[in-house]
């Protein structure tokens, strides 16, 4: 009987386990690979691809695109994503008129992300919600480094810094590059007892493995106090006056 039993399970297991698989169909897997495009004449000058080059992990990678729209009707940017939060990309109008041309910013933060370097920028406009009407292929590669603990001079407990502040313009996103020089994982937060209301942090890893490298992504939201704001993190083992990253806010001439 025990024999029997077995003999059922060994048969019909397989069955169950291909039953319950989710199947991506494979169109579905090409659009996200070559995504499609809306027909449009919103051109990328120079071809539809971007070479970072060989770009240091410590470091920052910057970038231009022009687009130009060589259509009859202005185009009106409606949102820009890409594949990957570590690849910000900004345009310096909202509007593409006909004939005219626009610059597309791109900024990669390579931290954490050692090797070739294959991120997708896609511009979406009115012509559609749904399908990018352009869309721009980042490449290039990304130089590990070994050691970088020098790199970080600012220390947070366990936490170490690049820098210690993070400054405002126009932007109301920044980033910090922090490193794990512990022994145990952090996890690190906003202090939500000390920070002032409407000042948003996290870490990307969330977790930071010791000795691993990250950045701390601190955003301003709407504070309803006159006083300049203050930022405390959590997740670590010191006083407050060493978990404080200054908050500094400037209007761009």
């Amino acid at each position: 009987m025990v024999r029997a039993w077995l003999f059922l399970v060994a048969v019909l297991l397989p069955t169950l386990c291909v039953a319950q698989m989710k199947l991506i169909p494979q169109s579905r897997l090409d659009s996200v690979a070559n995504p499609r495009t809306v027909a449009s004449r919103l051109m990328v000058e120079g071809g539809a691809s971007v070479d970072l080059g060989s770009v240091e992990e410590s470091a920052i990678a910057n970038a231009q695109v022009v687009l130009t729209n060589k259509g009859e009707r202005p185009l009106a940017v409606t949102r820009i994503s890409t594949t990957c939060r570590c690849l910000v990309a900004r345009c310096d109008a909202r509007v593409v008129r006909a004939g005219e041309s626009v610059t597309l910013s791109l900024t990669y933060y390579p931290k954490g992300h050692p090797g070739a370097v294959t991120q997708r920028v896609m511009i979406y406009t009115d012509l559609s919600d749904t399908m990018p009407t352009a869309v721009c292929d980042v490449r290039g590669y990304v130089r590990p480094m070994t050691d970088r603990r020098g790199d970080y001079p600012y220390a947070c407990g366990a936490l170490l810094l690049r820098r210690r502040s993070a400054v405002f313009t126009q932007s109301r996103t920044e980033r910090i590059a922090c490193m794990n020089g512990g022994q145990q994982p952090l996890r690190i937060v906003r202090d939500t007892l000390l920070s002032t209301e409407g000042i948003a942090l996290s870490c990307e890893p969330e977790v930071l493995e010791p000795g691993c490298e990250g950045d701390l992504v601190i955003t301003l939201g709407g504070m309803g106090t006159k006083q300049a704001p203050r930022l405390f993190v959590e997740g670590v083992m010191a006083p407050p006056s060493q978990r404080e990253i200054r908050i500094i806010t400037e209007k761009k001439q």
